[in-house]
């Protein structure tokens, strides 16, 4: 099947990839719509999960799933892999979330850029989340990870800060590549970290986001040319290839 939602969804035809593999990709912030998502970080609870999130993701993530279940075979066996990248990484990662709670977790979740999302409000929670097939793979100096600002989520009475589902993740640089596991590690390889409500209104009142250079790290042509230059690394080095399927798979199939 194959089908375009709010022109941010595309499910490839399974033609392309054979009857057991679907996949459906995220865009990211690209409308003045998504800006004020962004900016609606009002807490949510993510019905079974155990989960509370960032309000405007989890209103675009359960609008998005109820559109994609018509199309998306749960029950016949393909797997589904959600792949997304900043406001899109976001929305697949608690769509991710959501199926997993229902019994039917996605087989991968590639979120690049993604910023966080909340916390968990439960053990269960935190068991669905570390049970995720996610990968979160940032660049160097993208500052968008690092929102929305951590102490937000408590400032608006929740329990804890804004976190991301997991820390661990792959940052991209030059060609090579880093596998970090704690955010705090991810801020200190930034330079500089960011984080706070300064950068937060950076964020959200650059001009043009496309050419702002505050987010020019951020960008999917910026990931595509590191992902190529460690495509291209990996090739010249089979323990990097090996390293490297774990996401290069989703990107280059």
């Amino acid at each position: 099947s194959e089908m375009c939602i709010r022109d941010s969804v595309y499910t490839a035809p399974r033609a392309l990839f054979g009857a057991a593999r679907q996949v459906v990709v995220i865009k990211g912030t690209s409308t003045a719509d998504d800006v004020l998502t962004n900016l609606e970080c009002s807490l949510s609870d993510l019905g079974g999960t155990g989960w509370v999130v960032h309000g405007g993701f989890a209103k675009v993530a359960a609008g998005v799933l109820e559109a994609l279940r018509p199309v998306l075979d749960l029950d016949g066996g393909a797997e589904l892999e959600l792949v997304g990248h900043s406001l899109g990484g976001a929305v697949a990662t608690l769509i991710g979330l959501a199926l997993a709670a229902e019994g039917s977790p996605p087989a991968s979740v590639v979120a690049f850029g993604c910023p966080r999302i909340g916390y968990a409000a439960t053990p269960a929670g935190r068991a669905l989340a570390d049970a995720l097939p996610l990968t979160r793979v940032n660049t160097l100096d993208d500052p968008v990870p690092s929102l929305p600002p951590a102490f937000l989520a408590t400032t608006l009475g929740g329990a804890a800060p804004f976190g991301h589902v997991r820390d661990e993740q792959l940052v991209l640089c030059g060609g090579t590549y880093a596998f970090l596991g704690s955010e705090t590690a991810a801020q200190a390889a930034r330079a500089p970290a960011r984080d706070g409500c300064a950068d937060a209104l950076v964020y959200a009142t650059e001009g043009s986001f496309a050419n702002a250079a505050y987010l020019r790290p951020h960008s999917m042509p910026v990931y595509i040319a590191e992902l190529a230059g460690l495509a291209a690394a990996a090739s010249r080095d089979a323990d990097a290839a090996r390293a490297s399927d774990v996401f290069l798979d989703v990107v280059f199939t």
